[in-house]
């Protein structure tokens, strides 16, 4: 028999060695079990172009009294399919900043996503840095997905954002989702945004 002085730190780590395995067995089988469950587009354009209007909008140029950079807002139309006469069935309006210093991303954005269609109606909140990608295939980004309201209550779970094509006027980006819950969804934007998105309820 063991010496009963041993039992009691025995017992308590073998306690926290299961504790810890149940804790992280349910984000293990989120993400093998990922089932997107929706699709969308969102579509950026950045300057007028015939029959397309511009997105973005810098507000507070570089080169003022602002420590990080240019300042801008966007508003983006949010549709089924990636055909740019698709019905609109929500919308992304976003905050964006330019950083200034070595080694810092290009961009920091604040994003909502805010659908109406008959099994969604809600809004997402998503932030991350965003860098220019200057078409290189391998290229992606992370987006962090931290709430929501209505049938996004609670969300949680983050957007990889990888990039499909650029053009001078527009480019296209791809992203892949990863869910912390069952509810996921995956949206990809045309033109500079897609979005493949999970989240949480």
């Amino acid at each position: 028999m063991g010496s009963p002085k041993f039992a009691a730190p025995v017992a308590l780590f073998l306690t926290l060695g299961l504790l810890c395995t149940v804790i992280r067995a349910p984000a293990v089988r989120a993400d093998k079990q990922w089932d997107p469950s929706l699709v969308i587009y969102l579509f950026e354009q950045f300057f007028d172009v015939p029959g397309a209007n511009s997105t973005d909008l810098i507000v507070a140029p570089p080169g003022g009294t602002l420590s990080w950079g240019s300042l801008g807002v966007a508003d983006f139309p949010v549709r089924l399919s990636a055909d740019p006469s698709a019905p609109v069935i929500g919308n992304s309006p976003a905050v964006f900043y330019a950083k200034k210093g070595p080694g810092l991303p290009g961009l920091g954005i604040y994003k909502l996503i805010t659908l109406e269609t008959p099994k969604y109606k809600g809004t997402i909140f998503s932030a991350g840095d965003f860098t220019n990608p200057t078409g290189d295939p391998s290229w992606e980004e992370e987006f962090t997905v931290s709430g929501g309201t209505g049938s996004f209550r609670g969300a949680g779970g983050y957007i990889r954002v990888t990039l499909v094509d650029s053009a001078k006027d527009k480019a296209t980006y791809k992203n892949l989702s990863f869910p912390t819950s069952r509810l996921s969804l995956i949206i990809r934007a045309f033109s500079v945004w897609s979005t493949s998105l999970c989240v949480s309820d």
